[in-house]
């Protein structure tokens, strides 16, 4: 078990974002497997081979058009522990995108895991995996913004991230509705989910972005969850 995930958790790191789900909650039955969870593992070999001429693009995009988005989901409690499997994917694309016109899309980097607290509702898992995608946005954007500008400085980060102009592409309507001013996170009952509103909001503004809902989005961030 452990040399077929490990085999796998490499190819899910570097080209295979369709692995990453099975890969994550495979790691997550050891150290004490059960039979039955070990069977499950051989679905992982079986979708590595059966995917393995699929190919896709980088797309050439110039670095002044260069424009960054990250897509989250989470599906409450599949996890193990009652815990709730989430994932994001980060990736870059053009103005064209937000407009809503045909833009070249790449992924960049994604993430499958398990979320780090116990949540009650899809609200709360889909709240704290924006609150981490967003996180890893505005790392890559910081990395971009030092190889574009000689003088970046993460103490003034702030001016150089807007250029990228983050889309934050959600599937939950009710985030949407909140970090759009239509609720206040004080409605809130779960003040966790709350207070990552306020951090979200307030990682949205730092970086100049922006939330947009759109389901037709779901089946990006959904194989990761």
């Amino acid at each position: 078990l452990k040399s077929v995930l490990g085999g796998a958790l490499w190819l899910a790191r570097e080209t295979r974002p369709d692995l990453a789900v099975q890969v994550s909650q495979g790691q997550q039955i050891l150290p004490k497997p059960t039979l039955g969870a070990a069977r499950q593992i051989g679905n992982v070999v079986r979708r590595a081979k059966q995917y393995k001429t699929l190919t896709w693009k980088i797309l050439p995009i110039p670095f002044d058009q260069l424009r960054l988005c990250v897509h989250t989901d989470a599906a409450f409690a599949n996890a193990k522990k009652q815990g709730t499997q989430a994932g994001y994917l980060v990736g870059v694309t053009t103005d064209e995108l937000q407009e809503g016109k045909p833009a070249p899309w790449s992924p960049c980097v994604w993430k499958s895991y398990r979320l780090r607290r116990v949540v009650g509702s899809t609200f709360a898992g889909e709240s704290q995996v924006l609150s981490d995608g967003l996180g890893h946005a505005e790392w890559i954007a910081c990395h971009l913004a030092e190889v574009k500008h000689g003088n970046f400085s993460l103490a003034t980060r702030k001016t150089y991230l807007h250029e990228f102009k983050l889309q934050a592409i959600v599937d939950c309507k009710s985030i949407y509705d909140h970090l759009q001013n239509y609720a206040s996170p004080a409605s809130v009952g779960d003040k966790r989910v709350a207070i990552d509103l306020i951090i979200i909001k307030e990682a949205l503004q730092r970086v100049g972005g922006v939330i947009r809902w759109s389901p037709t989005w779901l089946q990006l961030a959904d194989a990761l969850t």
